[in-house]
């Protein structure tokens, strides 16, 4: 089945969007990128002073962070940080989508609003969706982020907080700009999902 030279996979923190991305890269011989690693790029060549909303939380201890900040401000750190590396993210978007080579683009940073209102070409997006037993087996499962916090049971339930609102907000702006949407079960495997994204991808 052909699929659109660029895909875009979008979703909350931990349902499950990078081993999803891979498992489509390798099928169809795509690069796979994460919007994280181009907001680390960004990160790399701009200063607290230029792009405060990327750096201000630098020099903050994460676990402590991701403990203590109420869920709202989470939000909107995000939203601030992903702001800032949009406009990177969709140069590459329409770069790969004419002259570049294929590619799978995946994060949480690919806000359906945004992405479904850049009139992209040859470009198809999806957007992963769970519900919250699912995020927090997803989270507890990534030992090394919480482990060692002042808190890990505070750290896991704000961080849960954050992504289960994220996930709401994500899903409304999906449904409001008619982007399509699967939602990720507990016995669904990556191949599971990664199917259920190429036909959703192929009937675009």
């Amino acid at each position: 089945m052909a699929i659109p030279k660029v895909v875009l996979l979008g979703g909350p923190p931990s349902v499950g969007k990078s081993a999803v991305a891979r498992c489509i890269a390798a099928r169809y011989q795509y690069n796979c990128i994460p919007t994280d690693d181009i907001g680390k790029a960004v990160g790399a060549v701009t200063t607290i002073q230029t792009h405060p909303g990327l750096h201000a939380f630098d020099d903050i201890d994460y676990q402590e962070y991701f403990t203590t900040t109420s869920v709202d401000s989470l939000i909107n750190h995000a939203r601030q940080s992903h702001e800032i590396i949009y406009p990177a993210l969709e140069i590459i978007i329409r770069t790969h989508s004419t002259w570049g080579d294929p590619l799978v683009l995946e994060g949480y940073a690919l806000w359906p609003e945004w992405v479904m209102a850049a009139g992209f070409t040859s470009t198809g997006a999806v957007w992963l969706t769970c519900d919250d037993q699912l995020l927090e087996e997803r989270i507890r499962s990534q030992v090394s982020f919480y482990h060692g916090a002042s808190d890990e049971e505070a750290l896991i339930a704000n961080f849960l907080r954050r992504s289960s609102r994220y996930n709401q907000l994500m899903v409304k702006s999906a449904m409001e700009c008619g982007a399509r949407v699967i939602r990720v079960q507990f016995s669904y495997s990556v191949e599971d999902v990664a199917d259920q994204c190429v036909s959703a991808l192929v009937e675009e």
